[in-house]
């Protein structure tokens, strides 16, 4: 039941039908009511589905982009099916209770309907189990399992130089954990830690490589387990490679769900920026035992949000992370306001202190010979497209050892998902892991 696909396959399709038989006995009943009472609830509908754009993406910016108008379509509908329910209910033939319940059941297959839909285009949630919260985290700690520092010279494992042991499970294990801040006074939300086979095995693969991926935002570390589909995904991945795989980090990059989200940058926020490039590395290092031999060892990639955080990273601190895949992220970190309002909140009007910072305008001015990435794109995706185009440009312009890839999907798991796997391969060489 927990793999049960809810972007693919029947599901949807059932879904679909059962709410566009629940909307049609909301709709269809006497001449009358059709003249009277539905052109009445469209125009409601209409209006209500009309506020809601304005407030989404003009009051709150719910989005990270202007939400394709036809996933408000759903939405419509379901205003629609609320307006009629109590009128539909009130028009019935026979029993009360019956129409009760058939109205409410309408409802019920109509929100379901609307929400698959969008779910569809998403790919937030693909299986049955990501929908009802069950994410796989471990309820264990991860001291149970954590290696430990490595003594000095520990040499990296590599699938040349390992040999799976019998007893090696079969899959990895996510585990969540609270990585602290010393340095950077970070206040930060639990993050997820993906750990591969044979880091689990008996002896253990020593000194992996550690993949750290970022989140978008709204959002947090939990979507790359659900839309992104991790665990399975280096399950994957490990099972061709003898359970190799890297250790996966997947930070909170929201400073705690802060109200001013700290864009990946030392700013008077937060040190975000520290955060990530000194205080995680040192944790990673002590309390796992992996990333010890060289920078490497290290990679980071992320979609959106954590797409812009990427090449933050990749430009500020390509000492520690000198492999980036920036998938689908902006050309600068935003916020409502535009530039001057970031200069302005995080810089307190220093726009200097901020150019020094950002990722485009170091490309123009440092060089960057043992950094590599990709920048993946999606082909329908009418604002991001641009910008990782933009972004690869001057990347490559700097000398940067840069790839672009355009994939098939707007901005969603369409393409955020494979963003990653499709490049796995690549980063485990540049990591070592493999040949």
């Amino acid at each position: 039941m927990s793999t049960i696909s809810l972007i693919s396959g029947p599901v949807p399709v059932l879904a679909l039908a059962a709410g566009a038989a629940g909307l049609g006995w909301l709709v269809v009943k006497s001449r009358r009511y059709l003249v009277r009472v539905v052109p009445v609830a469209l125009i409601a509908a209409g209006g209500l589905t009309l506020v809601l754009v304005y407030v989404a993406e003009n009051v709150f910016h719910w989005w990270d982009d202007t939400l394709p108008p036809i996933l408000y379509i759903p939405a419509g509908l379901t205003f629609l099916a609320l307006l009629l329910v109590v009128p539909r209910i009130r028009a019935r033939s026979g029993s009360r209770l019956v129409a009760v319940v058939a109205g409410v059941v309408s409802v019920v297959l109509v929100a379901v309907a609307s929400a698959s839909f969008v779910n569809v285009h998403f790919g937030q949630y693909p299986t049955l189990a990501s929908a009802l919260g069950d994410t796989g985290v471990s309820d264990q700690p991860i001291s149970s399992v954590a290696a430990g520092p490595n003594t000095p010279g520990t040499p990296a494992t590599s699938q040349s130089t390992w040999t799976a042991p019998p007893n090696m499970p079969t899959g990895g294990t996510i585990y969540s954990v609270t990585i602290p801040g010393p340095v950077s006074g970070y206040a930060s939300a639990p993050a997820l830690v993906y750990l591969p086979p044979a880091y689990l095995a008996a002896p253990k693969a020593s000194n992996l490589p550690v993949l750290v991926l970022f989140h978008g935002l709204p959002g947090s570390p939990v979507d790359w387990v659900n839309g992104g589909q991790i665990a399975q995904v280096m399950d994957t991945f490990a099972a061709a490679h003898d359970g190799l795989a890297p250790v996966v980090i997947i930070p909170d990059i929201t400073n705690n769900g802060a109200s001013d989200p700290p864009l990946c940058m030392d700013t008077k926020v937060s040190k975000s920026d520290t955060y990530l490039s000194v205080d995680l590395p040192a944790w990673v290092e002590s309390t796992l035992g992996a990333g010890t031999a060289s920078a490497r060892q290290w990679a980071i990639a992320g979609y959106s949000y954590g797409g812009t955080c990427t090449m933050q990273l990749a430009t500020n601190d390509s000492e520690v992370y000198p492999t980036f895949i920036d998938i689908a992220g902006e050309t600068e970190p935003t916020v409502e306001g535009g530039r001057s309002a970031v200069i302005s909140t995080y810089f307190a009007g220093d726009a200097s202190a901020f150019t020094d910072q950002n990722a485009l305008d170091r490309l123009k001015s440092h060089s960057f010979p043992d950094s590599a990435g990709i920048v993946v794109v999606g082909a329908t995706d009418t604002t991001y497209r641009s910008q990782g185009q933009q972004v690869f440009d001057v990347a490559h312009a700097s000398g940067m050892d840069v790839t672009e890839q355009v994939l098939p999907g707007g901005h969603s798991w369409q393409v955020w998902k494979p963003g990653l796997v499709n490049n796995l391969d690549w980063l485990a060489q540049r990591m070592g892991l493999i040949k």
